[in-house]
């Protein structure tokens, strides 16, 4: 599950790094595209409830005229400084997109893939966590004492085993617990009348250990 979940999080932290990346060139591209100008309201209309402002500039000893439709207030003689496309200066705007939601999708995408990261390595840990004590560990045979149903209702992996196991060297009784499990384990163990389950423990620290369930499902 979680190594599921780190990759559908990367996925989505990808896609918005990208749409990221996206933004921050449709920004840079007309931030290329236009230039800055004062200008100066020449007419101010409505036209079906929309505003139309009409604003006059000079540019290179030319004057040019251009009609934008605005929700500000202005009036006529009032200056403002407006954009202009280079390629044609008739074609103009207030403003211009910002930055803002580049960054913004910069920053989201990255925490995503930063947790998404951070849960793919503890993943990763955990099975090399496994494997090592699979390989290098104590293997004993506890028994089965009972089968925990957790809660069937909470959505998550309802079954977890509890092992016990008498140790030969001080006589003592120790009890281990499986992660939790989907399938039924109360009904596989009662099925085919298991009555061990492998248990592999860390030499230096035995209360590192790891109940391998997939041990009584062979």
């Amino acid at each position: 599950m979680k190594k599921k979940l780190s990759f559908v999080l990367l996925i989505i932290g990808f896609i918005v790094l990208i749409l990221g990346f996206i933004e921050y060139n449709r920004y840079i591209t007309e931030q290329n595209l236009y230039g800055l100008v004062e200008s100066e309201v020449s007419a101010v209309t409505i036209n079906n409830g929309r505003t139309i402002v009409n604003f006059e500039f000079q540019l290179n000893g030319k004057y040019y005229f251009s009609d934008i439709y605005t929700e500000e207030t202005f009036e006529i003689g009032d200056k403002q400084k407006i954009y202009y496309l280079k390629k044609d200066p008739s074609i103009c705007k207030i403003s211009l997109m910002t930055v803002y939601k580049a960054v913004m999708l910069f920053i989201i995408g990255t925490i995503i893939s930063l947790i998404g990261f951070i849960i793919l390595i503890k993943y990763l840990l955990y099975v090399m966590r496994i494997k090592n004590l699979k390989k290098k560990g104590l293997l004993i045979k506890a028994t089965i004492q009972e089968v925990l149903v957790i809660n069937k209702n909470r959505g998550k992996n309802p079954y977890k085993i509890r092992a016990c196991y008498v140790n030969p060297r001080d006589n003592k009784l120790y009890y281990y617990f499986s992660e939790e499990e989907k399938e039924d384990l109360k009904d596989l163990v009662s099925k085919y009348n298991i009555k061990t389950i492998d248990v592999y423990l860390n030499a230096k620290n035995t209360d590192d250990y790891y109940v391998d369930i997939e041990s009584i499902k062979r």
